[in-house]
């Protein structure tokens, strides 16, 4: 799975984010849960010293619960242990039923005093003189410290609930600024994206501030105005080449005409005739699909407009197609239906809209490997269509978004000679009438290409033509 840059980011800043957070969470709960537990253990400390003053007192009892009342941090159920110590001998640790470690016991010997945390139970020893008698006492007190260990339950939940609602926090505010730090960067793919060769005279806006996408932008802008004047170049080129071609071109195909008309078909140069007349037609089509590329690249896209009638379009179609090469299985379909001519015009240019179903058409012929191509054409909705349907060797799926890009070749097509810029002219010149073109294949069975237009009346017709 590929993540966006803006994603990305935001993962990579919470992440960091959340490890050093609960980095800190962790220290803070563990300076706090150490200083309660040295603070309980230096009280139960307090505890066992209270003790040792008042064994020294006749009123035991009394002495100790007074003193145990002064005490700043009140501890409950502990356990005390008063032993004597023998002078001379050693600590008999037998009489003593609490599991404490050989350092607790050393460090009473050598201070006087000494503490142990042993599973979240407190002790605490003190060695004291008696002052009346001058024996050696020494006292041991336990306790749990339930005050801490609530004190501690909810520190850690607090920081818990701290942690995800900050973690939450810090995935919102990163995704509000990554969506705002790249929304311009997005806005600029989808303007370069929209940039093709039949629009390099268009620009990026620039923006309000003086920032690097501003300087990105008139990057672009520069090498889209190089890309340009190159193009304009090469247009100008094109148009004047094909200019210069036309008028030999129509001359030849006016004299083979002549001489087709005159000459026998049983005559020997009526066959070389014939294919001379038939290349000039293809030849003329090419040099026309070029001559328009010019035109279209260069702004000069307006034509005289007028009504057009489909049917005699699509005659016209088949007949220039076949004067190419008479081999050509081009077909038409029958409208199931009667129409009425009114509801078959459309508002256009005949020539344009001629050449653009031609490209189409002579397409389908090419990769068809001489099977049939058909043509139909009908009303639905207020809409002309005209489908084009070919038994070729169809376009691979990936392909299909990508073939009305300007000089693009479906991959299986490279092996078929072509450039790239019929299927990119009809787009211009279908959008240039108001109309869409659809494309449903499957390699090997072939294409179906649908052009829509739409009718040059109004009425409500509903006539379909399959």
């Amino acid at each position: 799975m590929r993540l966006s840059s803006q994603y990305r980011l935001t993962l990579i800043f919470t992440g960091v984010m959340a490890v050093l957070l609960f980095s800190v969470n962790i220290i803070m709960y563990n300076l706090s849960s150490g200083f309660r537990k040295q603070n309980f253990l230096k009280s139960l400390e307090d505890r066992a010293a209270i003790i040792a003053v008042a064994h020294q007192n006749e009123n035991f009892q009394e002495v100790l619960l007074e003193l145990s009342r002064q005490q700043v941090h009140r501890i409950t159920e502990a356990e005390d242990v008063v032993l004597k110590l023998e002078s001379g001998s050693q600590l008999d640790k037998s009489k003593i039923d609490f599991p404490l470690s050989q350092d607790f016991f050393h460090q009473l010997t050598r201070d006087g005093t000494a503490g142990e945390v042993i599973k979240n139970k407190s002790y605490a020893g003190v060695i004291f003189k008696n002052k009346n008698t001058g024996e050696d006492f020494l006292v041991l007190s336990a306790a749990e410290d339930i005050t801490g260990n609530a004190y501690r339950k909810k520190l850690r939940a607090s920081l818990a609930a701290a942690f995800l609602v900050a973690v939450l926090t810090m995935i919102i505010t990163s995704i509000i600024f990554s969506k705002r730090l790249f929304d311009p960067v997005l806005r600029l793919i989808k303007s370069v994206n929209s940039i093709n060769a039949f629009n390099l005279g268009t620009r990026l806006e620039k923006g309000e501030f003086s920032d690097e996408i501003a300087e990105l932008k008139d990057t672009f802008n520069d090498m889209l105005a190089r890309i340009d004047e190159a193009f304009k170049t090469q247009q100008k080129f094109i148009g004047n080449t094909t200019h210069s071609l036309r008028t030999p071109l129509t001359v030849i195909m006016g004299e083979v005409e002549i001489a087709l008309a005159k000459l026998d078909k049983k005559h020997a140069l009526y066959e070389p005739l014939e294919t001379i007349n038939q290349e000039a037609e293809k030849l003329n089509h090419i040099v026309n699909t070029l001559l328009e590329v010019a035109r279209s690249g260069t702004g000069k896209q307006k034509r005289e407009w007028g009504k057009v009638r489909i049917d005699e379009l699509v005659k016209s179609i088949y007949d220039s197609v076949i004067r190419m090469d008479s081999n050509f299985k081009l077909k038409i379909g029958s409208p199931s239906k009667m129409l009425r001519h009114h509801f078959l015009l459309v508002n256009g240019n005949e020539s344009l809209l001629n050449l653009a179903l031609t490209n189409i058409v002579l397409n389908g012929i090419k990769y068809s490997n001489q099977k049939q191509v058909k043509i139909k054409y009908g009303i639905k909705a207020n809409k002309i269509f005209i489908r084009i349907i070919d038994n070729g060797i169809g376009i691979p799926k990936d392909d299909i978004p990508n073939i009305f890009l300007p000089y693009y070749r479906a991959t299986n097509t490279l092996s078929f000679e072509g450039f790239g810029i019929g299927l990119p002219l009809t787009m211009d010149i279908i959008n240039m009438h108001g109309g869409t073109i659809s494309v449903m294949s499957k390699p090997n069975y072939g294409s179906i290409f649908t052009v829509e237009l739409p009718v040059a009346v109004s009425e409500n017709t509903n006539f379909e033509t399959l």
